[in-house]
């Protein structure tokens, strides 16, 4: 069955607007795949992203651990307008690292992740030292919570702050 001239019409009217607008890059990652990395914060514990049993977080481990959910699949998205590198990270759900963009308290700030890949699963690499600070769409950084927290976020990750002080220093590991 042949489709209408009217309607091949509007379905390439929306797909040249998507493409105009910049929409696709909220449907799939610009950038190719780079690399797959470990992510380490400075209480020496590695990033591990979480099931849907455990809300999608992300949390602090002492040890990688032997399932792909230690590694993140790095995608590069160019650069923000300070030269920064932009980057998205894939999870080994399929998932993106995702932070949100307001809240009032630290758990409202809880980075988790995402099915599909937004503004706010974009970050922005700012060099300190030989580690990273990854800054959000909400211009907070992701930090690494300690044993002090309160319970559900002992070793978790958030993003509550403006500040880039030890807390907010990754080192990104490449996968050997």
């Amino acid at each position: 069955m042949k489709m209408p001239r009217r309607i091949a019409g509007w379905l390439l009217l929306i797909a040249g607007l998507v493409a105009l607008t910049g929409c696709h890059r909220f449907i799939i990652p610009s950038g190719a795949p780079s690399s797959k990395v470990a992510l380490k914060s400075y209480h020496n514990r590695y990033v591990i992203a979480q099931g849907e049993a455990q809300g999608w977080s992300l949390r602090q481990s002492s040890a990688r651990g032997d399932d792909d959910c230690g590694w993140f699949t790095r995608y590069d998205l160019g650069q923000d307008r300070l030269g920064n590198a932009r980057i998205a990270l894939g999870t080994c759900y399929d998932r993106f690292v995702t932070a949100p963009r307001r809240g009032s308290t630290r758990q409202d700030w809880e980075v988790w992740q995402e099915s599909g890949l937004g503004d706010c699963g974009q970050f922005a690499l700012e060099r300190r030292g030989d580690g990273f600070a990854l800054k959000t769409c909400a211009g907070k950084y992701l930090t690494a919570g300690d044993a002090g927290w309160e319970s559900p976020l002992q070793w978790g990750v958030v993003a509550e702050t403006d500040k880039i002080l030890d807390w907010e220093i990754f080192t990104i590991l490449p996968q050997r």
